[in-house]
C-alpha cells in the first residue's frame, strides 16, 4: 500500500493497513497498476501484456473492460 506521501517502497508493502479500508478499492488500484505497468512493459501489446501477467489475452481484455482502460489504451 502507498505511504502517506503517495510513494511506495518494499517496507510499506509489508506494513499493516490502517483499518477500516475499502477492500474493493484497494484491489482495483492494485490490479489497474499491474495492468498499466504490464501494458507499458509490453509496449501496449495486449497479448504480450497478458503473458507478462500470467493471464490469457481474453482475461486481460476482460480486466481492461472492467476497469474502463480500453479507451485510454486505444487513444494512444
Amino acid at each position: 500500500l502507498p505511504v502517506a506521501d503517495g510513494t511506495s517502497n518494499d517496507a510499506s508493502a509489508n506494513a499493516r493497513p490502517n483499518f477500516p479500508i475499502d477492500f474493493k478499492d484497494c484491489v482495483q488500484r492494485f490490479e489497474t497498476d499491474l495492468i498499466q505497468e504490464s501494458m507499458e512493459a509490453a509496449r501496449f501489446n495486449q497479448r504480450k501484456a497478458a503473458e507478462l501477467l500470467g493471464v490469457t489475452y481474453h482475461q486481460l481484455r476482460g480486466y481492461l473492460k472492467k476497469y474502463d482502460l480500453l479507451a485510454s489504451q486505444d487513444d494512444s
